[in-house]
């Protein structure tokens, strides 16, 4: 605006992750006086941004309760988010962000849940921000996780195009299964950097996004039971596999994880063979209807060796298209082609 001599201007600026604005001004006589240090506070809200209308609502499952979860629409008021109540953003209404303080996320388990929903299935919705600061967004950075679950929070939220970041190392049980069951306008994944893992925690995490192109990497060498069960089930859009580098599996680590990824064309398995016949269910079904669309015309598998390979056939494990001789390269872990 125009400054005019003789004037002082106070200028609240709201620090976004991609922008700055301008939050309102001030204008007082220029006088003697102290000059107060500013603050700068910045939080990664989950925030949503549309470029035509949108309406965000959420809906609960077993009589879930949402609490402490807050919104605010183009940087206005924080109000209280509250069950299938509609709120609309995107376009010229600005973008949506979500705030919380319940360090228990927006849900208590796989049954009872809290889920995002959009109701114009023509705009797409994209997502930025950090998870953690829906469970208190003032210390973000270093809250507990161990006890947050955001159990089908996007779970058939078929106009999200992306992800908001998940860097929880310390996770908890059931913490993100279901959690963007559904979103078939997903294109890649957020990174998971948790290398130590607990029962259930991304089971079918993505499972049915279809247009999911890139996975992320899986760093954990510690599994639980059931981490991976159907995490990226019908992915068909999803070419090659994250690297699972586990040599010590848990019961039902990986069953269905990969079924139904009919492009998949690349996996690496690196668990020994009597891990694998000792974990109950680890494997089963893993990579069934897995790299069978036409355009997948060769497949490569690398498994730690020529036992591993031999024990996941026995157990029909392993599809005629992941087997030797059916247009699949199988290696062992240094690279080396296995033949019968």
């Amino acid at each position: 605006g125009t400054l005019e001599a003789g004037k002082s201007y106070t200028y609240n600026l709201i620090v976004g992750k991609n922008k700055v604005t301008i939050g309102n001004v001030t204008v007082a006589e220029w006088g003697k006086g102290d000059i107060d240090g500013g603050k700068a506070f910045y939080a990664p809200y989950v925030t949503f941004t549309a470029e035509q209308p949108q309406t965000f609502k959420m809906t609960t499952e077993e009589n879930y309760n949402i609490s402490d979860l807050e919104y605010s629409v183009n940087n206005g008021k924080w109000q209280n988010v509250e069950k299938d109540i509609p709120v609309t953003f995107g376009g010229t209404n600005g973008d949506l962000r979500l705030r919380g303080t319940n360090i228990n996320g927006t849900a208590s388990g796989p049954l009872a849940y809290s889920t995002i929903t959009f109701t114009d299935k023509n705009v797409k919705v994209a997502c930025t921000g950090d998870i953690r600061t829906l469970l208190y967004w003032r210390n973000y950075s270093t809250v507990n996780t161990q006890n947050a679950r955001f159990c089908s929070l996007f779970k058939n939220c078929a106009v999200l195009t992306s992800a908001p970041e998940l860097p929880a190392t310390k996770l908890a049980e059931d913490c993100y299964s279901d959690m963007f069951e559904g979103c078939t306008s997903l294109t890649s994944a957020p990174e998971l950097k948790a290398t130590t893992l607990a029962n259930n925690c991304y089971s079918s995490m993505f499972q049915g996004c279809t247009s999911l192109e890139k996975a992320p990497e899986l760093p954990a060498k510690t599994l639980a039971e059931a981490c991976y069960f159907c995490m990226f089930y019908g992915c068909t859009s999803l070419e090659k596999a994250p690297e699972l580098k586990a040599t010590e599996l848990a019961g039902s680590c990986y069953p269905s994880m990969f079924q139904g990824c009919t492009k998949l064309s690349t996996v690496t398995m690196l668990a020994p063979s009597n891990q694998i016949s000792e974990k109950a269910y680890c494997c089963n079904s893993w990579l069934s209807n897995a790299g069978t669309d036409p355009s997948a015309t060769s497949r490569t598998l690398k498994v730690q060796d020529k036992a591993a390979y031999d024990v996941l056939k026995n157990q029909s494990n392993l599809p005629a298209e992941w087997q030797i001789g059916s247009k699949c390269t199988v290696l062992d872990k240094d690279g080396n082609a296995i033949t019968e």
